[in-house]
């Protein structure tokens, strides 16, 4: 007959409670590395965005639900951008500044064409999970929300 320790009997319990939890935890944090533009808007569309591809150059269009035109591009190298603009709007650089200072994760700026535009990036040197590009699209669609509040857009 088969003699197990009290220790050993702890030990084979947990193996078996966690082993599936280890396995079903290492399949959902696979990490994109190097994501390439299909595989954005793949996440993308299983987050319910509409993905439409803006032109060539690997830049990826989507409407959000408040209707709003979104562009999201692989820059440098590691660098997801999510980029929103109002155009021709009137905007003081006051409330650019005050949007700024109340944000670090991305930039608000007046460009060339007197458009009022909301820059957020994602770095994902080392790797980035499904799950934390998904939540930066929820902090892009939160922020665009917000900003075109600001911009007097929404």
């Amino acid at each position: 007959m088969l003699s197990l320790k009290p220790f050993q009997i702890i030990l084979v319990a947990a193996l078996l409670i966690f082993s599936p939890a280890t396995a079903t935890m290492a399949q959902s944090e696979e990490l994109y590395t190097n994501p390439t533009i299909l595989e954005i808007e793949d996440i993308m569309k299983q987050k319910g965005y509409d993905v439409k591809y803006l032109d060539e150059e690997n830049l990826v269009a989507w409407v959000l639900g408040n209707g709003k035109f979104t562009t999201v591009s692989i820059t440098e190298p590691n660098i997801l951008n999510f980029r929103t603009f109002g155009k021709n709007v009137n905007i003081s650089l006051d409330k650019i500044n005050e949007w700024n200072s109340g944000h670090s994760f991305g930039k608000a700026y007046i460009d060339a064409k007197k458009n009022a535009v909301l820059e957020i990036y994602m770095d994902y040197t080392g790797g980035v999970t499904k799950e934390r590009m998904l939540d930066f699209f929820e902090t892009c669609e939160q922020s665009q929300n917000e900003w075109l509040a600001v911009v007097q857009l929404k």
